[in-house]
């Protein structure tokens, strides 16, 4: 029977933390995001000491990506140690391609840690249209994991779906507008004039119009009361504005059980 994907891990060989810090996390992300997606990338999650990654390709490809993440991963986190040989195992049924998702994703549940409370080194947040850097993964999950549900994604970080789409709650985190902005696209601080950096405070401005003046904007996104009043003029990109405000929801539901 030919296999519908592959089932990764990723360690290194001294078994140290692969994402200590938010920097980190989105930094790896960013990668297994960027890589993944010639592979079609189904689900990852980096949990303590392992990456794992669920992908819709053939052993050779899976073979690839291994390597592929390796070398980023390398490059972008600076680990002083090598990789150890990667674990990669067929997945042949529709019903394991399921399981393998659903024990990607809770990795850190089962690794009994809670560093990554909002499952940021992970495909998750795409998921959940809290990020749009990896939505081709959720174009992937619709096609070929119907069954999972907004409800049950939404659980492993310990809300209900409503919780994300609804409700002006998000006004109590617009404190935290700089980080929900650069977690939206996965960025380790929103800082400098990269064309990505300007498209995301732009979503962030139109956001806020109703709730922060250009001064107050300006102060939030670290930019000039000038720069914050073009961002306001120009048009959004509606996909990042959404998962901007997805992100002060999850942000001030956190405060809230806190």
């Amino acid at each position: 029977m030919k296999e519908l994907g592959h089932h990764l891990c990723l360690g290194l060989v001294d078994r140290r933390v692969l994402t200590a810090s938010v920097a980190q996390r989105r930094l790896v992300a960013r990668s297994t995001l960027r890589i993944g997606r010639d592979h079609r990338l189904l689900a990852f999650r980096a949990a303590d000491t392992h990456l794992h990654v669920e992908a819709l390709c053939d052993r050779r490809s899976a073979g690839r990506l291994a390597r592929r993440l390796e070398l980023s991963l390398h490059k972008v986190i600076g680990y002083p140690v090598a990789f150890e040989p990667a674990r990669i195992w067929p997945i042949k049924s529709q019903r394991h391609l399921y399981n393998a998702a659903r024990y990607i994703l809770r990795q850190d549940e089962r690794h009994g840690v809670d560093i990554d409370p909002w499952a940021e080194a992970s495909n998750l947040p795409d998921l959940l249209g809290l990020r749009v850097i990896g939505r081709h993964t959720t174009i992937e999950v619709g096609r070929c994991l119907p069954r999972m549900t907004a409800a049950e994604l939404t659980a492993i970080v310990g809300l209900k779906a409503d919780q994300l789409t609804e409700g002006d709650h998000w006004i109590e985190a617009v404190d935290q507008l700089a980080d929900a902005t650069a977690a939206a696209v996965a960025l380790p601080q929103l800082r400098g004039r990269a064309a990505e950096v300007v498209v995301a405070r732009r979503a962030a401005a139109a956001v806020t119009r109703e709730v922060l003046d250009a001064s107050a904007l300006a102060a939030a996104l670290c930019t000039s009361e000038r720069t914050a009043r073009r961002l306001r003029a120009e048009s959004p990109d509606p996909l990042q504005s959404e998962a901007i405000r997805r992100q002060l929801r999850l942000r001030a539901c956190g405060r809230r059980s806190g």
